[in-house]
């Protein structure tokens, strides 16, 4: 290779590492105009406001209850506002790979595209949050991960928040494998609906009997008058919960 060769692939290269630089710049700037604009999260109801404590307070916090109480709102918007603040370098979402009510077969794509209809509600929550060129920043930085629950075994998680949804389509053994994957600075949250599992042998309920007790780990519950998604979901949970 010529001199002028390597030159003109070195000004090349430099100017590659320019404009990522100030891509995730401007990214960087965007990200902190859209999450000032966010109002702070706060709780709309006795048990929201108990949970934003515990999620503050807790290493690993259980969240269980009613459809649209607000679980995996306030526990990935609070992780969000972590990440960009610098409070943690990253966020972990996680989910049993289980469908509602039946096999989906073999979904097409790579192992993301695969991923992507179960990370769905979680990704939208963070682009509402922080929006979403940060999201994809954060992603292609690996700062947010989507790893599913079969995938965790092996792996240890520091300085992060760990966002397990879902979790009532968990088994006692996987539960007790994520709960140890916890390392320095680092929160998991586990929310779960143990009434709409879509397994028979769900561990969940019986993981919080045997580790609830622990300092450092909270149970908080949601009830039916946690319900803001809609005055009609709360009617329907009524209906189906026979209160």
């Amino acid at each position: 290779m010529t001199k002028r060769n390597k030159f003109s692939r070195g000004k090349s290269e430099s100017k590659a590492k320019r404009n990522a630089f100030e891509k995730e710049k401007a990214v960087k700037q965007h990200t902190n105009k859209v999450h000032e604009a966010c109002a702070p999260i706060e709780g709309k109801t006795a048990g929201q406001r108990e949970l934003i404590k515990a999620i503050g307070r807790s290493t690993v916090v259980f969240i269980t209850g009613c459809a649209g109480s607000g679980k995996t709102y306030i526990s990935t918007g609070l992780a969000a506002d972590d990440l960009v603040q610098g409070n943690i370098d990253k966020i972990i979402c996680t989910r049993p790979i289980v469908s509602c009510g039946g096999d989906l077969g073999i979904l097409p794509g790579t192992a993301d595209e695969k991923l992507a209809p179960y990370m769905a509600p979680l990704v939208d929550i963070l682009n509402r949050r922080i929006g979403k060129s940060a999201v994809e920043c954060f992603i292609k930085n690996k700062q947010i991960q989507h790893i599913p629950l079969q995938l965790m075994r092996g792996a240890s998680f520091d300085n992060a928040v760990i966002l397990a949804d879902e979790m009532e389509n968990s088994t006692a053994e996987q539960l007790e494998m994520l709960l140890t994957r916890i390392g320095e600075n680092t929160t998991l949250i586990i929310n779960g609906d143990i009434r709409q599992k879509d397994i028979s042998n769900s561990g969940l309920q019986y993981a919080i009997n045997k580790v609830s007790h622990i300092d450092g780990i909270e149970h908080v519950e949601m009830t039916v008058d946690d319900i803001v998604r809609s005055g009609i979901v709360k009617e329907i949970v009524k209906a189906f919960w026979g209160d």
